[in-house]
């Protein structure tokens, strides 16, 4: 049975915020013996985030990633869907729509999202 992704209307409707993470990706969904490969996250929202990859990822293409967000312990393991990918000033800016993520992980990246805006001094 395939997950329902959120249509454009919920995902625009998410709070995005944009701070610099650390994430780790690996193409495919198979455990593999690639290696992970790092990257930086432009921005977030529940439904997905922005990567800056060297390219080689195109739409479709689907992710295991390990995000470390600043107010857990462990990483974060999720997937994800490419959507789009265009140029940034260095590498590619690849858009990531989460796929199957369960009641934690949703819980995790709204609370490090209000946690953000609270800090910024906004409201979650």
């Amino acid at each position: 049975m395939r997950a329902k992704l959120p249509s454009d209307a919920d995902r625009r409707g998410s709070v995005r915020v944009r701070k610099g993470l650390s994430v780790q990706y690996k193409k495919g969904l198979r455990i593999s013996g690639l290696a992970w490969i790092n990257a930086t996250v432009r921005d977030i929202s529940e439904t997905g985030l922005c990567i800056n990859t060297d390219g080689g990822l195109l739409k479709s293409d689907h992710l295991r990633l390990r995000l470390k967000l600043p107010i857990e312990r462990s990483w974060l393991q999720i997937t994800g869907t490419v959507v789009k990918s265009e140029r940034a000033p260095r590498g590619r800016w690849t858009h990531v729509k989460f796929s199957a993520l369960d009641a934690l992980q949703k819980k995790e990246i709204r609370t490090y999202i209000a946690w953000v805006l609270i800090k910024e001094g906004g409201t979650p």
